[in-house]
């Protein structure tokens, strides 16, 4: 995020959504400054509150915050030094959802931020789509997210970065067996900054629950 004024941006939000609902990828129904709260297809979204209109007011500026889409707040965090970035700079943020214990980890440049946080009763369904979104109110003020990568971990073990395969292995013998517990999706995207529009949304992308691995930024 980059701008002479902080307050001209509101900040960026990644979240996950159930493209088995209808109207998740058409409808953009959502409310607050980022237009997540409500979203059509929403489940859970962790943004980067640069105003803290996002979390609760200005005294919440520059906070990382996990929000329900019904508006419930999991987990916020004042991050010291902000988002703001400088001209050719970008942050990386990996977020890891562990579906087994229905919990997620926050990294911002490789330093953990949030660990374990519990997301309660949310439904997470075997099919996910990942978009970003973000506002500014100034037509100056830049904000960008510069590749966004979906992986699967398995344990402590990183794959081979490959591509997302829309079928099943058809492999009736498969070098690897497959893992008996829940796959583990994460993200990962770097952010600066670049023409945004107020409330705009990503195009989503979708994981299908196979094998996806982290590819660097």
């Amino acid at each position: 995020m980059y701008g002479e004024n902080k307050k001209d941006g509101a900040g960026l939000c990644a979240y996950l959504l159930d493209p088995s609902v209808e109207g998740w990828q058409s409808k953009f129904d959502g409310t607050g400054h980022m237009g997540f709260v409500g979203k059509t297809g929403a489940i859970i979204g962790i943004a980067l509150d640069n105003t803290g209109d996002f979390t609760g007011g200005a005294d919440k500026e520059d906070h990382l915050t996990i929000k329900r889409v019904n508006g419930v707040q999991l987990k916020t965090q004042k991050i010291e030094g902000g988002f703001m970035t400088e001209d050719e700079e970008w942050k990386q943020v990996h977020i890891k959802f562990d579906l087994a214990d229905m919990k997620c980890d926050v990294k911002l440049d490789g330093k953990t931020i949030m660990d374990n946080i519990e997301f309660g009763d949310i439904k997470i369904p075997s099919k996910l789509c990942l978009a970003v979104c973000g506002a500014a109110t100034d037509k100056d003020f830049r904000i960008a997210v510069n590749d966004v990568k979906l992986e699967n971990m398995d344990e402590e073990e990183i794959h081979n970065p490959i591509e997302p395969d829309p079928t099943p292995n058809p492999d009736p013998n498969p070098s690897k067996p497959a893992s008996s517990k829940p796959v583990v999706p994460g993200m990962n995207f770097s952010f600066a900054h670049s023409p945004a529009n107020n409330g705009g949304h990503a195009t989503p992308r979708v994981w299908n629950g196979t094998p996806l691995s982290l590819i660097h930024i």
